[in-house]
């Protein structure tokens, strides 16, 4: 991301948009409304403070940006997950590196205070003092977990600014009622700790793990295997409504990948190698509600009936609710095209009404290497494939063709 890009992103919201927000409100409460059970807090706004809601699919640093651009307020608090890593909020964390950019984008801003409710980010001390210091504003967090109380949290949050250590903050970011009504915390695990966690070795305040026994969503800071993401899922409760938020280590290969349980809500954030099965793609796409990095993908190989759908099946890879989960990049890029991949069929027989539908649905040659016979073949099928012969390549291995209905509805056949 460069400057430009966030300022111009300003430049459209506020040309597309007034601030609806009443010039007597100086505090201003960014929130993560993908909280599990958001509404419970948001029962308990607080009149004199501003609500702006944060998705999975925005910048952080732009909301910052646009609302602490607008001179009437003098404080905010950001209630989120989070860890001493940074806060996770948004389509990325904001850390470190994000905090040098909004210093650019905000030089002369001045506030008197910032809450942050997010877990153990006041672990990070270079953070809070570089927040202190851009704002020159007092910054109350934690080094613990925020939350409910019977999870060993608290939404008290001790002050630091560059002058002295102040004392605990007076300000929540929802009222009482509802911070108690709330029972969750909103702490991310350090993907250092995850596999500690499952052996049982580590409490990270909500609990130890248990199988089928956790009621509360799983969000883990950093990257982890394959089989950590599914011991975790296996640890839920219930996996619907509760899900896992991790990366998947890049080291993992597509076989791997498709072992991942399958589920509609998980949140896991997965990187493609160059070649994979049909099969293997249906698999991994089930796992997650995430986009998929597919930008390495090259290669389709496996059963034509996994690439392309054949007789409505709606799960098929090319099929346009499946592929549109395969992006050309991480999160937020372009829906991968499939004219930037190669289709390679991998049976040895092949039925040539199918390879015919994969044809109309690719781009790119259809590799039949591996294609030595075509199975029981209607006539017209077989002439289809000799009129779209150009959008195959290796054909010079199929020796056997086997025809059906005494030819179809033809009696003769030209071979050309």
């Amino acid at each position: 991301m460069n400057f430009e890009e966030v300022r111009f992103s300003y430049d459209v919201f506020a040309s597309e948009e007034i601030l609806p927000f009443s010039a007597k409100n100086k505090h201003i409460v960014f929130y993560d409304e993908n909280l599990i059970d958001i509404e419970i807090l948001l029962r308990g706004k607080i009149s004199e403070f501003s609500y702006v809601p944060v998705n999975k699919s925005e910048l952080f640093i732009n909301k910052l940006y646009k609302y602490l651009s607008v001179e009437s307020f003098n404080s905010f608090s950001v209630v989120c997950h989070g860890s001493e890593d940074g806060l996770e909020i948004g389509n990325e964390t904001f850390g470190n590196q994000e905090l040098n950019q909004l210093a650019e984008l905000l030089p002369d801003k001045t506030l008197d205070k910032i809450n942050l409710y997010s877990c153990e980010i006041g672990k990070n001390t270079n953070f809070i003092r570089n927040l202190s210091k851009i704002f020159r504003a007092k910054v109350y967090s934690s080094t613990g977990l925020v939350g409910h109380s019977t999870l060993k949290a608290s939404w008290e949050l001790e002050g630091f600014s560059d002058f002295k250590i102040n004392a605990k903050n007076n300000i929540q970011p929802f009222n009482s009622h509802a911070l108690s009504s709330w029972k969750h915390s909103l702490l991310f695990i350090s993907s250092a700790n995850v596999q500690n966690y499952i052996d049982g070795s580590f409490n990270p305040g909500t609990g130890f793990y248990s199988v089928g026994g956790l009621n509360e969503n799983i969000f883990v800071s950093g990257n982890i295997t394959v089989d950590q993401v599914n011991s975790l899922t296996a640890g839920l409760a219930n996996n619907d409504p509760l899900f896992v938020f991790a990366g998947v280590t890049s080291t993992e290969d597509n076989s791997e990948l498709a072992t991942l349980t399958s589920s509609s809500t998980n949140q896991i954030d997965i990187i493609l190698k160059a070649s994979a099965s049909a099969a293997e793609l249906k698999s991994i796409n089930a796992s997650t509600s995430r986009g998929i990095n597919a930008q390495a993908l090259t290669t389709v190989t496996g059963v034509v009936a996994n690439m392309v759908s054949i007789g409505g099946d709606t799960s098929a890879f090319l099929h346009n609710s499946v592929l549109s989960n395969f992006l050309n990049g991480p999160i937020g890029s372009a829906v991968k095209s499939e004219s930037a991949l190669t289709f390679i069929p991998s049976a040895a027989t092949q039925s040539v009404s199918e390879l015919n539908t994969l044809n109309t649905a690719v781009t790119k040659k259809i590799d039949l290497t591996s294609v030595t016979a075509f199975s029981d073949s209607d006539i017209d099928d077989l002439s289809t494939f000799y009129d779209q012969r150009a959008g195959f390549d290796n054909t010079d291995s199929i020796g056997t063709i086997t025809l059906t209905d005494n030819g179809g509805s033809g009696s003769d056949v030209d071979f050309g």
